[in-house]
């Protein structure tokens, strides 16, 4: 702890006081210590990290977010910084499971910006469809080879990671419950965004995740309620 004690530095993961004090400290730890394998290609990339620090914070979203659970802000790139902003006036009121989806979805933004700046430091934070594509390229993942058709990393992250976020969690709850239980958590954080519909599962298979869901949101192994 640094500064009278305002901010805890995991590595090269800063965390800041208003993030210590809440739930997500204690998932964040949980996380980590599981150390599953999107946890290692994400967020573990900025830890022994000299080049790059990811800052989580909580704090009040401007109202163009006000209903994002979180943001991934990379608005001091060239510092070396990203941050996760978490939404103050919903965090508070979400489960560790959710905390944990969060947290891993963010994780992926952040590994985004991070690998996409190492490679070329002059592209623009603003310029979101040419951040994504960027990374595509230099991670040798052909943008033809499925169903997208944006370049906007919401679409990368429905075709490429829900199911691993479902894994993750299901292996933080100590594989409890069968995978399709943890599938509507990764979608959560992605039905509000112009996801391409050939992306989008049906709102009958939603609807089934989502039942699915609700019974584990409050009984899960993950030690932080």
């Amino acid at each position: 702890m640094i500064n009278g004690g305002k901010v805890d530095f995991d590595d090269e993961v800063i965390l800041d006081s208003s993030f210590v004090n809440s739930k997500g400290k204690c998932v964040f730890d949980y996380i980590k210590q599981t150390s599953g394998s999107l946890f290692r290609n994400t967020i573990r990339n900025f830890i022994d990290n000299k080049e790059y620090d990811l800052k989580m914070i909580v704090e009040p979203l401007n109202d163009a977010n006000e209903l994002s659970t979180a943001i991934t802000s990379d608005d001091q790139i060239n510092q070396g910084i990203i941050k996760i902003k978490f939404n103050s006036k919903i965090v508070n009121t979400i489960n560790p499971l959710e905390w944990a989806a969060t947290i891993l979805h963010e994780g992926i933004h952040a590994e985004i910006y991070r690998f996409v700046h190492k490679n070329d430091p002059t592209v623009k934070p603003t310029e979101r469809a040419r951040i994504i594509q960027l990374y595509l390229f230099y991670k040798n993942i052909g943008v033809n080879d499925g169903v997208i058709d944006t370049y906007v990393q919401h679409n990368h992250i429905s075709q490429k990671y829900v199911i691993p976020i479902a894994k993750a969690l299901r292996e933080l709850g100590k594989n409890q419950y069968p995978l399709d239980d943890y599938m509507y958590f990764p979608w959560e954080d992605l039905l509000g965004d112009e996801i391409a519909k050939e992306l989008k599962p049906s709102k009958k298979q939603l609807s089934i995740w989502l039942n699915k869901s609700i019974k584990i949101r409050d009984k899960n192994n993950i030690p932080c309620n």
